[in-house]
């Protein structure tokens, strides 16, 4: 079960990533509101992973897929 708890720092890492990896993204919706701002970059760190996943790294995807058993049970 997620918590509020969880789902904050799931949105901190979100960010985080977004802005590492896409400053100039991170940026720019700073002037969003914060739960635009949020969804964001959570669509970026999960479409950020996914590339990452599918261009080198086996890993990632045994991650993933063993996270989305996790969830769905």
């Amino acid at each position: 079960m997620i918590v509020d708890s969880d789902l904050q720092l799931a949105y901190k890492e979100c960010g985080r990533i977004t802005k590492k990896e896409a400053a100039n993204f991170y940026y720019a919706f700073l002037t969003l509101p914060k739960n635009r701002r949020r969804a964001i970059y959570a669509v970026y760190a999960f479409c950020r992973y996914c590339d990452d996943a599918v261009d080198d790294n086996l890993q990632l995807i045994q991650n993933w897929k063993a996270w989305i058993y996790y969830v769905k049970n």
